[in-house]
């Protein structure tokens, strides 16, 4: 397993931790009111933000994942020779 696998894996997981944290300080804030209806406007408000991050996590550690498959990528979709030759250059730097 590469490096930037390990990585993206690890992105993802914060992105789930920082979720399900979220989630858990939303119970236990809002465990005590009983027959209330909770919604996720609350949720927001506890954490501004707190899904937006969680999203963005999540993007880069998809891009970590899926960065060594990009050659896959790209014979699948047909790029001409010299596009593929620029992108190994870069690779190289």
């Amino acid at each position: 397993m590469s490096g930037r696998r390990i990585v993206g894996a690890m992105f993802i997981c914060m992105a789930a931790l920082f979720y399900i944290a979220k989630y858990v300080l939303f119970e236990i804030r809002y465990s005590n009111s009983l027959g209330s209806e909770r919604t996720i406007e609350e949720l927001e408000q506890l954490i501004p933000g707190g899904t937006w991050i969680s999203i963005f996590f999540l993007i880069i550690g998809l891009a970590y994942l899926l960065w060594d498959d990009r050659e896959v990528f790209q014979k699948n979709f047909v790029l001409s020779d010299k596009q593929v030759e620029e992108i190994k250059k870069t690779d190289l730097k």
